[in-house]
C-alpha cells in the first residue's frame, strides 16, 4: 500500500467464521496510525481505495454487509471508539499546546522533589475549591516556610491552629488540615519521604493512599499520576462532562471510565497527564472537534 505511519496496538481478539465449507478461526492484533497521502496500490492485492467518514462507512456496512468481511464487521465499533478517543487528545492537544497555568507545573517532564511535595499538598486542598484559593494557600505555605511534607507533618504535630490558619482560603480547612496532616504523617513516619514511597509499584502506593483519611481515588490518582508518574488516568467531574458531550459512554463509574481511557490510550504517562489536563481547561471553555476519514480498501478477488 505504500503507507508510511507509526502504529500502536490497541487490542488484540479471537473470531470464528463459517462460510459454506470454510472455517476462519483465528487470533488477530488490531493497529492503528496516522496516515494523510496518497496509497500506492499493489494490484495483486488491493483493487481500489478511498477515504470515507465514519458515519458513513458504518451507514454503508448495514446497506451492504456483504461487501465487507465478517471480522472488519465485528471490530468496527471498537476500533471507532479507541480511535475516538484518542482523536479528542489530538484535537486538545492541537488547541491548546502545551497545558499552561499551574497544569504547566504539573504536567512538566522533570519534576524536582519541592515540585512533587507542592503538587502532593494541592491534590488534598484543591478539593471542593478552585485552584485560586489554592493558590492563596500555596503562597502562605511558602512565606511561613513550611511548603514541604516535612514541615507540615511538624507544624500537624505541634501548633495545627496554625496549620489551620494558613490553610484557610481553600475552604473546609479544619477538615483539609486533619487530611494534610495525616498524609504527610504517613510519609514521613513510614517512608522518611516522598521520594521512597512513589519508589513502591503502582498497586501498592494507590491501595495505601485509599486507606488514608479525606483520599479517594481522584486525589490518589492525581498524585500517583502528576507526582509519582505512574501511568494511571485520572478522573474527575470534568472528565465525566467531557465523556458525556462526546457520547463516549453510558456508564460513569470511575473504574469503568478509567478503563475506558486507560484501554484507549498509549500507555504513556505524558498523553495521560496532558489530556487530563487540557480536558479540564476544555471543561472552563469551549472544546472543538475536528474532522476524520478511514482509509477504505477494495481487495482483489483471492
Amino acid at each position: 500500500m505504500g503507507i508510511e505511519s507509526d502504529l500502536r496496538e490497541i487490542f488484540s481478539f479471537v473470531y470464528k467464521a463459517i462460510f459454506g465449507n470454510l472455517t476462519e478461526y483465528e487470533f488477530a492484533h488490531v493497529f492503528v496510525g496516522k496516515f494523510n497521502g496518497t496509497p500506492i496500490l499493489n494490484r495483486e492485492e488491493t483493487e481500489d481505495w478511498k477515504w470515507i467518514k465514519p458515519e458513513e462507512l458504518k451507514r454503508d456496512i448495514k446497506e451492504n454487509p456483504q461487501n465487507y468481511t465478517y471480522w472488519f464487521k465485528l471490530i468496527l465499533d471498537k476500533v471507532l471508539k479507541v480511535t475516538k478517543i484518542y482523536r479528542l487528545y489530538l484535537s486538545l492537544l492541537r488547541k491548546y499546546g502545551k497545558p499552561e497555568g499551574f497544569w504547566k507545573k504539573w504536567c512538566k517532564r522533570r519534576k524536582t522533589k519541592k515540585d512533587k511535595e507542592e503538587i502532593v499538598l494541592g491534590a488534598i486542598l484543591t478539593q471542593r475549591t478552585n485552584w485560586k484559593n489554592v493558590e492563596l494557600v500555596l503562597r502562605n505555605l511558602r512565606r511561613a516556610k513550611v511548603l514541604s511534607i516535612e514541615r507540615i507533618y511538624q507544624i500537624g504535630k505541634k501548633n495545627r491552629e496554625l496549620l489551620e490558619k494558613l490553610i484557610r482560603p481553600s475552604g473546609f480547612y479544619k477538615q483539609k488540615a486533619e487530611n494534610i496532616s495525616r498524609l504527610c504523617e504517613f510519609i514521613v513516619e513510614n517512608h522518611k519521604s516522598l521520594e521512597k514511597f512513589l519508589k513502591q509499584d503502582l498497586e501498592s502506593c494507590r491501595r495505601k493512599l485509599l486507606k488514608l483519611p479525606g483520599v479517594g481515588p481522584e486525589t490518589a490518582d492525581s498524585i500517583l499520576l502528576y507526582a509519582g508518574e505512574f501511568p494511571v488516568f485520572v478522573i474527575d467531574e470534568y472528565t465525566r462532562r467531557f465523556v458525556k458531550k462526546h457520547n463516549l459512554a453510558n456508564k460513569l463509574s470511575y473504574d469503568y471510565l478509567q478503563q475506558l481511557f486507560q484501554q484507549n490510550l498509549p500507555n504513556d504517562v505524558k498523553v495521560y497527564q496532558d489530556f487530563h489536563a487540557m480536558i479540564v481547561l476544555d471543561g472552563k471553555g469551549k472544546g472543538r472537534r475536528g474532522g476524520d476519514f478511514f482509509l477504505a480498501l477494495k481487495l482483489s478477488p483471492g
